[in-house]
């Protein structure tokens, strides 16, 4: 059988036809692999790209947001706050006004409100559905803690 195909033209002519339209296919196949995938990579980083985006202006949207409670805060307890007890239920209303925020403190410069002593930094903070009120542990110190420190140096609320 194979010396006949060696004799016959035809046969010939169709295995290198066959041959070569394999041959073809095969490269079309790889170069449409390779084109592809480097389509769809470049797709995949263009969706990445976008939702990183989208995370970012939502976080920035979410801390300009947060932000302006200390601002507003740092005016008003100065000027209209006069007795202590009444930051406990600042603190308070903060958490539960502010479904971002978890937890709210305001902490105060040593003998701020001298009948509360040293230590003063009223706190409140979420508990599954409820809200607790506390006053912040002197051993917390937070006159030494970053938060405190670093916006006390630059004069800034946070």
């Amino acid at each position: 059988m194979f010396k006949q195909i060696n004799h016959s033209f035809a046969a010939k002519l169709n295995i290198y036809l066959i041959s070569s339209a394999f041959l073809l296919w095969g490269i079309g196949f790889c170069l449409f692999y390779h084109y592809s995938s480097r389509a769809i990579e470049h797709q995949a980083y263009l969706k990445i790209d976008e939702s990183a985006e989208k995370i970012n202006l939502k976080v920035t949207r979410l801390l300009r947001t947060i932000e302006k409670i200390p601002e507003n805060l740092s005016w008003i307890i100065p000027s209209y706050v006069t007795h202590a007890d009444s930051i406990y239920a600042i603190t308070r209303q903060v958490v539960l006004n502010n479904y971002e925020i978890f937890g709210c403190a305001i902490a105060f410069e040593p003998y701020y409100f001298p009948d509360k002593g040293y230590y003063f930094a009223p706190y409140s903070y979420m508990s599954g559905d409820s809200v607790v009120t506390t006053q912040i542990d002197p051993k917390y110190d937070y006159y030494q803690k970053n938060w405190y420190r670093i916006s006390k140096e630059r004069n800034v609320s946070r």
